[in-house]
């Protein structure tokens, strides 16, 4: 049997915890009269069964329970039921289960004990509900609720130190019904913050004279909740005039706990919902239901809202909206100058990075800057690598730049920007006035290199707020795989604020004192209208986007 440990406790007394006070004066001897007090025997640590997992010593401290709490948990739950010794006198005073809560959210400790009959005045015993934390294989009590057995009998319970020692009491009241006791503490912050791994019981005579049964200890089963919540790309989706609209949903329980019996349902006005409310069955904790598909049909030509509930047993629930826009049919424009476009080459198994991007400003009717600006307004007189005559037939929307000739639209074009290159995808973008402020939480993700020899990933987060003030943070992973070298990076963020200085032009001011300028752009959504914080920001060459 694993050690037990014993601690040097007066009891009777000075160990007995009240209540409701002393007893009633003037009792008369022989009365059936509720004692106020339970006599709580010295504690001591009880083992776990043969054969059980053996656990190490466990964490102590409130700041881990308090993180639990933080992170989802909701209560911790024991049921004793397997009996060290038992030699009780009557059925009475037998327990056959225990099943002990220690309740996060109420702050409070309960237990239930159930007997094999219901107790009598008669036929009395004490039963100590111990709860505490696991030291090797024993379970060290830090917590105790009492109550003798009788209808009306007394309840109390106790708070037990590191060093074995009761420190203190706390309420307890009861419920009876048949051969079930329920014991419930006062409420009190410990009881959240106490980091409880385990619990077991003792029955004994009401005299602490003779102990009827004890149990091994059994480890505490941690109930987290669930946390929903919904992804599905851009906040605007388009839609063609009579056309299914499809999207597509990720439902995940990013919780530590179950979501049992998870429903989603649509609701929109002026639309046509596919099966609008459907069962997800359970979602297990930490994870997601990928591919919730809809079909979506709008009514007329005006945007409308689409509103995706999910819900799960116990009340948990998550909504997700999105704007339902009809998407314009690509229109030619009346002149290219002063319009900004960025674009990428497409990425192939000998591509070196993830994104190669570039942008193309047309300056006036004659020439157009392509490549990065670093933040100047450019000015083209002569023909350079950056600066290029074009010509633009507005007609038949088609712009020439040397010999290659490429149809512009207001959804884009395809030009290849150096011979032998693959043709680039243009997507038009915005230049913002003097004085722009936005608000948008972005991402850039991108890598380099041959990962088969060596490569590097990062991305990048773009927090600009409307106070006029950004976050601009990077972490980078790496690997060299032949000679089994790994590096990460995750430097400070950067931070300060920004003001768009001229048309298209940003100032970052850092605070390390640095500055610097760079060319800012505004991306389109599906209605073709500039949205941060929707669609993204071009940044120099760097595209940051909206990631759901």
């Amino acid at each position: 049997m694993a050690r037990a440990r014993w601690v040097s406790v007066v009891v009777a007394a000075a160990v007995a915890l009240t209540l409701g006070g002393v007893s009633p004066a003037g009792a008369a001897p022989g009365r059936a009269v509720a004692p106020a007090e339970v006599q709580f025997p010295t504690p001591e640590a009880a083992p776990r069964a043969a054969g059980a997992v053996a656990v190490g010593a466990g964490v102590v401290g409130s700041a881990v329970a308090a993180s639990a709490f933080s992170d989802g948990l909701l209560r911790r739950t024991v049921t004793i039921a397997d009996p060290r010794e038992s030699a009780s006198p009557s059925a009475a005073q037998r327990v056959t289960k225990v099943v002990a809560t220690q309740d996060l959210v109420a702050q409070r400790l309960h237990a239930s004990v159930t007997f094999a009959a219901a107790p009598t005045s008669a036929a009395r015993a004490v039963v100590i509900v111990w709860l505490g934390e696991w030291d090797g294989s024993s379970c060290v009590p830090r917590a105790a609720l009492g109550v003798e057995s009788q209808p009306g009998g007394a309840a109390s319970g106790a708070h037990i130190g590191a060093a074995g020692s009761v420190t203190g009491s706390f309420g307890v009241s009861r419920a009876d019904r048949g051969a079930n006791v329920t014991l419930t503490s006062s409420a009190a912050g410990t009881f959240r913050n106490a980091d409880l791994e385990c619990g077991f019981a003792t029955v004994q005579s009401t005299d602490g004279a003779t102990r009827y049964q004890s149990f091994y200890a059994e480890g505490m089963d941690e109930v987290y909740k669930p946390v929903l919540g919904m992804t599905g790309g851009e906040p605007v989706q388009g839609a063609r005039a009579g056309k299914w609209t499809t999207l597509r949903l990720d439902v995940r329980n990013s919780g530590r706990g179950a979501a049992k019996n998870v429903r989603i349902s649509a609701k929109g006005a002026s639309m046509t919902i596919k099966n609008a409310s459907r069962s997800l069955g359970t979602i297990e904790d930490r994870s997601t239901k990928y591919g919730v598909v809809y079909k979506v049909k709008l009514k007329g030509a005006k945007s409308r809202k689409i509103t995706f509930t999910v819900t799960a047993d116990g009340g948990y629930k998550a909504t997700k909206s999105f704007t339902i826009a009809r998407t314009p049919a690509p229109k030619k424009y009346t002149s290219l100058a002063g319009r900004f476009f960025w674009g990428y080459q497409p990425t192939n198994v000998g591509s070196y990075s993830g994104w190669d991007n570039t942008t193309m400003w047309f300056v006036d009717k004659k020439w157009v800057y392509v490549g990065d600006a670093k933040g100047r307004t450019p000015k083209c007189r002569t023909t350079t690598k950056t600066c290029k005559r074009y010509s633009y037939d507005a007609r038949r929307g088609v712009a020439k730049i040397g010999k290659q000739k490429f149809t512009v639209r207001t959804t884009g074009y395809s030009y290849r920007v150096a011979k032998g290159e693959q043709k680039s995808s243009f997507s038009p973008a915005t230049l913002p006035k003097k004085g722009a402020r936005f608000t948008a939480d972005l991402v850039h993700q991108n890598w380099s290199g041959y990962c088969l020899l060596s490569c590097t990933s990062w991305t990048e987060r773009l927090t600009l707020a409307k106070n006029g003030r950004f976050v601009w943070a990077r972490t980078s992973i790496g690997s060299w795989p032949g000679i089994g070298q790994y590096w990460s990076s995750a430097p400070p963020a950067n931070r300060g604020t920004y003001k768009v200085v001229k048309k298209g032009v940003v100032e970052l001011r850092y605070a390390n004192g640095k500055k610097e300028r760079m060319s800012i752009a505004i991306e389109h959504d599906v209605r073709g209208k500039p949205s941060p914080a929707g669609a993204g920001v071009v940044l120099g060459l760097t595209n940051f986007y909206f990631q759901d």
